[in-house]
């Protein structure tokens, strides 16, 4: 059976619903990802890596010879053109990411007693003792989020307004600067204080540890690219011997024959066979070299196939560790943002009553459960903690009534005693729960509407209603609900 014949029989292997595609070699090893491309001799399959979300944060293309290859699973067609266009937007977003970082201006100033970096975004302005590539990762991500909640919220004013946001180096620098900046310090890796208007957070990675792992992370890269192009090198010098010898003997061989054929020579045709023969044998012993080359190459490529897979794998894995690290600290950012930019840009201070806090924490929430997959920053993923204690609350019918969290007032959020802290969780998570479900479902101009009634002085109950088309407040927390169990 030929190559092709090989590659057609495993193209018709595999289920039709399989959420992705899986070669089954024939060492016992499963290669699980999507098939990126095809031919006689090889199947190059990209394996996207996963963070926390669901998103994607990395993605390896690794080759596979068709003879090493026992049978294929594929994926369903509309997966796989899924999945086709999230890893071309991920290698299309790592070079939007890389020229937008590029445009980022630096510029170095005065800062905690030291020299620090101060950067500008669209709507903030960064000031940071961190190291510069960490003060750009936050200027980006904090444009893109700043975009999530304009996708929601149109901007009503001060749309040239920046907001100070404060990134520091690591905790001890942190509290001393709330304690400098404010005369007190929170534990929270990340804060707005409405009243001096700015955001400040800190870098949670460990300095020494993320010295020693990007450096490891480095080393791993240098060999990997080192065994690579050793690998390449080899193919390009064997090919180009192979080329440079056949030359050689066609030019030696074409040389004689007109040389014969030109003279006068009894056994002409005789000699012709010969150096036809002697052609061919030379041209035979290029053919069984540059085979015994490929096998030895093939042999190497095997060889150092698995040191660099398990090395890729401890790379992706170590840089999990730092993302993780840094986790909290960005969700808290996002969250923070949120009501900086509510308060910068979208609703005016006083008022008879303030902003609903069940919709302003409710809305930060969602914004903070916010992931960068593939080319977008995609928002709304299920909070974990929340969706968890609520379904725990409903099962033991702690939940609280959907009116009481519409008109529940800042103290309901707040935990002054170790006993109110279950009650104060809740507030936040059926908070939560209700801006997940309105997101997609009610327009942002009547979201607004709904704050500027409730801010004139309207009940929020009602106000409510207004906002959702006249419904029962009831029906709404039943669709609620029944929202929240088709999330995972």
């Amino acid at each position: 059976m030929g190559k092709l014949a090989i590659a057609a029989a495993l193209i018709l292997l595999g289920g039709p619903e399989a959420e992705q595609d899986i070669l089954y070699l024939k060492d016992g090893r499963e290669i699980k990802g999507f098939i990126v491309s095809e031919t006689e001799q090889m199947i190059k399959v990209a394996v996207l890596n996963k963070g926390s979300k669901g998103q994607t944060g990395g993605v390896i293309t690794v080759g596979y010879r068709v003879d090493q290859i026992a049978r294929i699973e594929r994926m369903a067609a509309v997966k796989r053109d899924g999945l086709t266009r999230k890893y071309k937007g991920f290698r299309e977003r790592r070079s939007r990411k890389a020229e937008a970082q590029s445009k980022i201006k630096m510029r170095r100033v005065p800062f905690m007693g030291r020299r620090g970096l101060r950067m500008r975004g669209t709507h903030f302005e960064v000031r940071s003792t961190c190291d510069e590539e960490f003060v750009k990762d936050v200027v980006f991500y904090l444009d893109e989020i700043f975009a999530a909640y304009k996708d929601s919220f149109a901007i009503q004013r001060n749309a040239d307004k920046l907001i100070p946001v404060y990134v520091l180096s690591d905790k001890d620098e942190y509290m001393r600067f709330q304690r400098e900046k404010i005369g007190a310090a929170i534990q929270n890796p990340a804060f707005y204080h409405s009243g001096e208007n700015f955001i400040a957070a800190y870098n949670m990675i460990q300095k020494e540890e993320a010295a020693k792992i990007r450096k490891q992370i480095h080393i791993w890269e240098r060999e990997i690219g080192e065994y690579e192009k050793k690998a390449k090198d080899w193919d390009t010098k064997v090919r180009k011997q192979s080329v440079k010898l056949r030359s050689k003997i066609k030019r030696e061989a074409d040389t004689e024959t007109r040389k014969i054929r030109a003279g006068n020579y009894a056994n002409k045709n005789e000699v012709l066979r010969k150096i036809r023969q002697w052609k061919q044998k030379e041209l035979g012993g290029v053919d069984r070299w540059q085979r015994e080359e490929k096998k030895k190459l093939d042999a190497y490529r095997e060889e150092i196939k698995k040191y660099i897979d398990h090395n890729r794998k401890v790379i992706a894995k170590n840089h999990k560790v730092l993302m993780a690290q840094n986790k909290v600290m960005f969700e808290a950012l996002f969250h923070e943002g949120f009501h900086a930019f509510a308060l910068n840009f979208l609703w005016i201070r006083g008022g008879k009553s303030a902003v609903p806090r069940w919709l302003d924490e409710g809305l930060a929430s969602y914004y903070e459960m916010s992931a960068v997959d593939a080319e977008e920053l995609v928002h709304g993923a299920p909070q974990p903690y929340f969706l968890d204690l609520i379904r725990k609350a409903s099962g033991k019918g702690k939940l609280l009534p959907i009116e009481d969290i519409l008109r529940a007032d800042p103290m309901k959020f707040l935990v002054v005693h170790g006993s109110q802290a279950e009650r104060s969780t809740l507030h936040y998570a059926q908070s939560w729960a209700i801006a997940h479900y309105m997101i997609g479902r009610v327009p942002r101009e009547k979201m607004q509407a709904y704050v500027v009634a409730v801010k004139g002085g309207a009940d929020s109950v009602k106000a409510f209603r207004k906002m959702i088309g006249g419904r029962p407040v009831r029906t709404v927390e039943a669709e609620v609900r029944h929202h929240l169990a088709k999330l995972d």
